[in-house]
């Protein structure tokens, strides 16, 4: 769909909302300001968000909405020190696996009471279920969605599975079949010069995980699992690294890159900045539902020819790693009432179709990637989005407190197997050494 269609679409749904009356409470006298932090997106979605909250205070005149952008690398670590100082704002971005400290330090509210008062206004019933799981906590609910989507090797190349004389990828594949035979015939040397330049599998785990610090939520849910593997148990106090399914696991995807040579040593990963597919130099190639935007920009540019593929399955089942952000009202908020009320109209279905027509596609709500899913004509396959969230997602671990200290300090480990320095079963030893303390001192 052209730029100029989506914009028109979504100022169509901006005004729809001044139209139809989505939220009838009171107005007060009061001029009051809402403070909200939010990380930066890509420009058509802020420009979105930002014609969004214009509508939102157009209908409420006493209330004005001034947004707090930080990167994201800098964000958490600045509201932890707004929330020990009591000064967090009134509205607050925040990333999956950040949930869990957040609620048990009593930062953000339960939003519950709020959905009670009205539940056909918050109506609930239109998230995904699995999305509404990671901000529930005992029986409280402490943000509500904005985005959820899954991560793994979710595309491939038309151009370049036509070449190989390859059909499309079907959701029967297993990674040790189909997947694996295909990426070794879609591994190339197309210059002749006796040096593979093109690849089965792209940037993996290798690149895009380490260099986002860290042996993340994708590592157990995407590819651990498929392989019975697991970082750490269900209560996060031991790792699981060195467990039988988590060393198969390692061995495959390491052995992509040493043993079978369909994937790029990372080091010319990383000299490529992780675009290896995206560059039209693999078959297929990691990535995640919110891509979408980058991969067509490198189809507008490049003729980049791709779509959405099923995870093949593993030896354990089918199974991909799924994540997304929340907004949540904090504890320090002077004005909860009115927070609620632009929390609940922010991310309303209107409000998250606008988001995901703007370029944010995986969407919290069934009925806003249902619109984009019907607006948008490319990639052909982008059903598949919705069907790895209704049947096999998972929430990978650890997701606790300790998540971020375990995640740095494993994947310094885990680079040296992936660069063959160290061998896999060490590797896991040593992870697993430096990860076991870490999670006990985050043990409840």
């Amino acid at each position: 769909m052209g730029l100029t269609i989506r914009k028109i679409i979504v100022s169509g749904l901006i005004t729809s909302f001044m139209l139809c009356g989505l939220f009838t409470l009171g107005v007060s006298a009061e001029k009051i300001v809402l403070r909200y932090a939010d990380t930066p997106y890509a420009k058509p979605i802020m420009e979105y968000q930002e014609n969004w909250i214009k509508a939102f205070e157009a209908r409420y005149p006493n209330i004005d909405i001034r947004i707090d952008r930080i990167a994201f690398a800098e964000f958490q670590e600045k509201y932890l020190i707004q929330a020990a100082a009591h000064a967090l704002p009134d509205l607050i971005y925040l990333q999956g696996p950040w949930m869990r400290r957040w609620i048990k330090a009593g930062y953000i509210v339960d939003l519950m009471p709020y959905v009670r008062e009205n539940e056909a206004l918050a109506n609930l019933d239109d998230y995904f279920s699995l999305a509404l799981k990671l901000y529930r906590y005992k029986d409280g609910l402490y943000g509500l969605p904005m985005d959820t989507g899954p991560a793994g090797p979710m595309y491939y190349n038309v151009d370049l599975f036509k070449e190989a004389g390859l059909e499309s990828p079907k959701k029967s594949w297993t990674y040790e079949g189909e997947f694996l035979d295909a990426a070794k015939k879609l591994t190339k040397d197309t210059s002749g010069d006796g040096i593979t330049n093109q690849w089965g599998m792209g940037s993996i785990y290798s690149y895009d995980t380490l260099n986002r610090g860290g042996v993340a939520w994708d590592f157990a849910g995407t590819f651990l699992m498929p392989f019975g593997g697991r970082f750490v148990n269900d209560d996060e106090t031991e790792c699981l690294i060195t467990e039988p399914g988590s060393i198969k696991a390692l061995k495959f995807w390491i052995g992509l890159i040493h043993n079978y040579h369909v994937a790029p040593p990372l080091e010319i990963s990383q000299g490529l900045e992780g675009k290896v597919f995206q560059l039209g130099r693999s078959g297929m190639g990691y990535g995640a539902s919110w891509t979408i935007p980058v991969l067509s920009r490198f189809r507008e540019k490049m003729g980049l020819n791709y779509d959405v593929m099923h995870v093949p399955e593993g030896p354990a089942g089918r199974f991909v790693g799924i994540m997304g952000s929340c907004f949540a009202i904090t504890r320090d908020s002077k004005y909860p009432e009115e927070t609620w009320r632009f929390l609940r109209f922010y991310m309303s279905d209107i409000g998250l179709a606008g988001w995901a027509l703007a370029g944010a596609g995986s969407r919290a709500r069934k009925s806003a990637l249902n619109v984009w899913e019907n607006m948008i004509d490319y990639p052909k396959h982008r059903s598949i989005f919705r069907e790895t969230l209704e049947e096999y997602g998972v929430y990978g671990k650890p997701l606790g407190p300790s998540a971020g200290e375990v995640n740095k300090v494993a994947s310094e480990v885990l680079e040296m197997a992936f660069l063959g320095k160290m061998s896999i079963e060490e590797a896991a030893r040593k992870i697993k050494q430096m990860v076991d303390p870490v999670l006990a001192e985050y043990a409840e």
